[in-house]
């Protein structure tokens, strides 16, 4: 028989949206003394630096790690009981669960949740990997020493770094119909973007796909600046069709990162170009040089364009 106990675990500024996401937990059956909430009114925390605590700290069997403005409505303990022990039974290595996430389909997520435009019924092919969950209700297998990634902080992306670290040690991750309410969609500006950016960098290093997509965006970790481009205005698509409230701000941050793409695109050629016509006025023309040593100061731009055109363009992996 597979044991299920709980800690619930939140991060919070409001006390009394706390206060009733406790009072909400109770009621849905759960054992008051395992709710454990941070008070981040004077942000001592980030989510990754919570979530360390939270697992480090947990005595349970899973951790439960959600948005304090979440409840359960006709949910209760044994109907998640009955979700996990079902997943477990039918996928022994199964260690992350959420109530909303992504596959490798870059259309499409898998969940079932009341979000601020209703109920959403996205579906489920248990057939396909997790790759990204949604933050807003976690679950995390305990024992198995899942943790996000070092170095990692912020508000954004916590949910796809536990599926790529439990990937990584060979666990799995899945959605479960367990459709709880969320009363917000999240906030997705500036500082979204920047989150973003910086988690492509890690995942650069760190992740073995090239493409993961996200309830709300989608993640590229390649360095070729036209599918960096793709990434950012497939993330405005995404927004588009859920109708997202920061749609404007989005794009607007796409737009200027747009810019600076083609701004290191044009550098990039005028650079290579201006280089090429120095060499060969200046050594070339008046065969102060001979050709090995002309190649030899072009051979640079030429590794660039290699690197970055012909490698990437005419060698596409969407992960599919």
């Amino acid at each position: 028989m597979i044991k299920c106990s709980f800690n619930i675990c939140t991060l919070y500024r409001d006390i009394n949206r706390y206060q009733n996401l406790v009072i909400n937990i109770k009621n849905a059956g759960f054992n008051k003394s395992r709710i454990f909430g941070l008070d981040n009114t004077r942000n001592c925390f980030d989510c990754y630096s919570a979530i360390r605590k939270f697992l480090s700290d947990s005595q349970s069997d899973f951790t439960i790690i959600c948005h304090d403005d979440v409840s359960f409505e006709k949910l209760n303990q044994k109907m998640l009981i009955k979700q996990i022990t079902d997943y477990l039974t039918r996928f022994p290595r199964a260690a992350v669960f959420g109530i909303a996430g992504r596959d490798s389909r870059i259309i499409g997520g898998q969940g079932h949740f009341i979000g601020s435009h209703g109920e959403e019924k996205w579906g489920f092919d248990l057939t396909r990997d997790i790759l990204s969950l949604d933050e807003c209700f976690l679950i995390v297998k305990n024992g198995l020493n899942i943790m996000v990634g070092e170095g990692l902080e912020g508000y954004h992306f916590y949910g796809t770094d536990l599926c790529l670290q439990a990937r990584k040690m060979g666990y799995s991750s899945h959605v479960i119909d367990f459709p709880i309410r969320h009363e917000s969609s999240g906030t997705i500006k500036e500082d979204f973007f920047y989150a973003k950016k910086n988690y492509e960098k890690y995942l650069n290093k760190n992740a073995d796909k090239l493409f993961i997509p996200t309830t709300c965006t989608l993640l590229y970790s390649g360095n070729n600046i036209f599918l960096r481009a793709f990434s950012d205005a497939f993330s405005i698509i995404i927004l588009e069709q859920s109708n997202h409230k920061d749609l404007l701000c989005a794009e607007k941050c796409i737009r200027e990162n747009w810019q600076t793409i083609s701004h290191q695109l044009i550098f990039q050629f005028t650079h290579t170009v201006i280089k090429i016509y120095y060499v060969l006025t200046t050594y070339y023309i008046k065969l102060k040089v001979r050709i090995k040593y002309l190649i030899k100061r072009i051979q640079s731009d030429f590794i660039w364009w290699k690197k970055n055109w012909i490698k990437h363009i005419f060698c596409f992996n969407f992960n599919l």
